[in-house]
């Protein structure tokens, strides 16, 4: 069962992980390193780092504040425990002396003295007490100070322990340069013992790169040996090159060298630029403005950025004059003037134009709405000539037809009458034959 709980802390069903742990150990006096899960061993071998001696060592070098004299690591909690207890103890006792108050009474001035107690701790409280005998109340209140001075003292002893207000920046606004030197001074001396130990652990860690690169790198590079990046500067190591003999030989060979590493380290103090900058700020921003080129020499800034902003400001200054504000916006004005007159008189030759298009286009309309009017005035007395003609055609015709009808009456007519004559002619004629 142990052993199945144990089987749990190297393995994550649900998010389907395992553990693995790189283990670094000293075996038979050379540095070795594993990579195992739980009981189950997936990497192992020796340590490939060497140094300058040749001895291994392993891939994580470790930094603590201080080591006590049992070997245990520890920092600056450790020695602050001692003065946050005070301080808890002696805020804990003030307010304890500020709720309470000591009574002093004779034997018999109160009935009860627990109910008596509990009755004076309250606000609203009320006592009874027998007459004739003596209560009254002890002042604690300098029992009340002693506490407040002692926990003042505990708060300034963690201050001055460790980053100071002058070493973090806060509260020095109206203090001078040597005044602020001075308190940056006293905050570095707390924190002396760490940074010796922090410098020699940067040393170390440097030193062990070093030889991890002199052993490992093997093919030709080049090393870019310059912080400005405005000048490329390259070192190549590792070349391969043939001699005066024709013989192959490597130059810059970065296994045969040797470096030395030197940390420049020191307390930040508060130089005469530094003051200069500070004693420039309190004569104001106007100052600054006036004069840019003393602010910027004063201020803390690389050397590098300075020469370029120096080199901006001077070309500035060496450029044309600029013209006058004023003059600007009048000629500025000037010209929206004559934009506007040369855009008016734009638009009244435009409106001139259309107006002569307008005028144009309007005798052309009347021109040829009056030649329409004359076609359509001739081609209706055309058709009234047509249509009177064909009228006198059809009249003349009608006349023909009602004298040939009038012809033919009269000549039936005629003949009517001759056969009227002729019968009666032949009824006279008759009476006479019959009467022979």
């Amino acid at each position: 069962m142990a052993d199945q709980d144990r089987e749990r802390v190297w393995v994550n069903t649900s998010l389907k992980r395992l553990r693995m742990v790189d283990h670094w150990y000293i075996m038979k006096g050379k540095w070795c390193w594993t990579l195992y899960i739980g009981n189950t061993v997936m990497m192992q071998g020796q340590s490939p780092f060497h140094d300058e001696k040749g001895k291994t060592f392993p891939r994580f070098l470790m930094f603590s504040a201080a080591v006590d004299h049992d070997g245990d690591r520890y920092g600056f909690i450790r020695n602050l425990k001692s003065a946050q207890d005070e301080i808890n103890m002696r805020r804990s006792k003030a307010l304890h002396l500020l709720n309470t108050k000591l009574m002093m009474s004779e034997k018999g001035a109160v009935d009860d003295i627990e109910i008596a107690r509990r009755e004076r701790a309250k606000p609203d409280g009320w006592i009874e007490y027998n007459p004739g005998l003596k209560v009254e109340s002890i002042d604690t209140e300098n029992d009340f100070k002693g506490q407040l001075e002692m926990l003042q003292e505990a708060k300034t002893e963690i201050e001055n322990f460790g980053p100071n207000p002058a070493l973090i920046g806060q509260g020095l606004e109206d203090s001078s340069g040597r005044a602020i030197a001075l308190l940056q001074q006293a905050g570095m001396a707390e924190l002396g013992p760490y940074l010796s130990s922090f410098k020699n652990w940067k040393i170390r860690v440097y030193r062990c790169i070093w030889n991890i690169i002199t052993e490992h790198w093997k093919a030709e590079r080049w090393i870019r040996v310059t912080d400005d990046q405005n000048v490329a500067q390259f070192f190549q190591i590792n070349k391969l090159e043939v001699d005066q003999y024709g013989r192959p030989a490597i130059v810059n060979a970065i296994g045969s060298m040797d470096v030395d590493f030197i940390i420049d380290e020191g307390q930040d103090s508060i130089n005469m630029q530094a003051d200069a900058a500070m004693t420039l700020q309190n004569l104001g921003p106007q100052f600054a403005q006036q004069f840019p080129e003393i602010a910027i020499e004063l201020s803390p800034i690389e050397s590098v950025i300075k020469t370029k902003m120096l080199k901006k400001i001077q070309a500035a200054q060496n450029a044309p004059p600029k013209p006058d504000p004023k003059i600007l916006a009048l000629q500025a004005q000037q010209q929206l003037d004559q934009q506007a007159a040369a855009q008016a008189a734009h638009q009244k030759q435009a409106e001139f134009v259309a107006e002569q298009q307008r005028e144009a286009a309007k005798a052309e309309f009347m021109r040829e709405q009056t030649q329409q009017q004359m076609a359509f005035d001739w081609h209706l007395k055309e058709q009234q000539a047509g249509l009177e003609m064909e009228i006198e055609q059809r009249r003349a015709q009608n006349q023909m037809r009602i004298d040939a009808m009038k012809a033919a009456a009269g000549i039936e007519a005629a003949r009517a009458k001759g056969e009227v004559d002729a019968e009666i002619a032949r009824a006279n004629a008759k009476p006479k034959a019959d009467a022979e």
